[in-house]
């Protein structure tokens, strides 16, 4: 049978392997947050796609898609239209996020074994300016995990 999986131990490794600020919520909820401690790292709630039943085994073979968001301070020492600088800071919010996404990854192998890997291998990452704080920056990415899921 099939190590089975829930969103909810894919989301407890996604936070354990976060080394800043964690909300799991919406992006639109982040200028609520007080206290902030960045970078943070919003993970929104996944949208589940359930590609078959195996009988014998009693699991669903589900996909799940996951949209996350990096958020982070420009440094006073950088100029809000200094776009050269600002890049340095996309490029390492990028290097960070795709170090997460192997660190999950081989959490998840370790803990699931082969019962859990990304969908599609394909990552884009967006970058954004953020209106309602010049001086925030934001990546997001969305990626699908698939793995196996009990019925109860």
């Amino acid at each position: 049978m099939a190590n089975t999986v829930s969103a909810k131990n894919i989301l407890d490794i996604m936070e354990t392997q976060w080394g800043g600020g964690f909300h799991f919520g919406f992006s639109q909820e982040v200028d609520n947050i007080h206290n902030k401690t960045f970078p943070l790292l919003v993970v929104n709630p996944p949208t589940s796609t359930f590609n078959g039943f195996r009988v014998n085994n009693s699991y669903w073979d589900t996909s799940s898609q996951w949209t996350i968001s990096i958020y982070n301070n420009l440094p006073s020492s950088y100029k809000i239209t200094d776009d050269k600088e600002i890049l340095d800071l996309w490029e390492s919010m990028e290097a960070t996020m795709l170090s997460w996404f192997e660190n999950i990854i081989s959490s998840l192998s370790t803990t699931y074994g082969e019962n859990v890997m990304f969908d599609n291998t394909t990552i884009q990452i967006e970058r954004i300016s953020n209106a309602s704080n010049d001086r925030t920056l934001s990546i997001k990415s969305t990626f699908s995990l698939r793995y196996f899921r009990k019925c109860y």
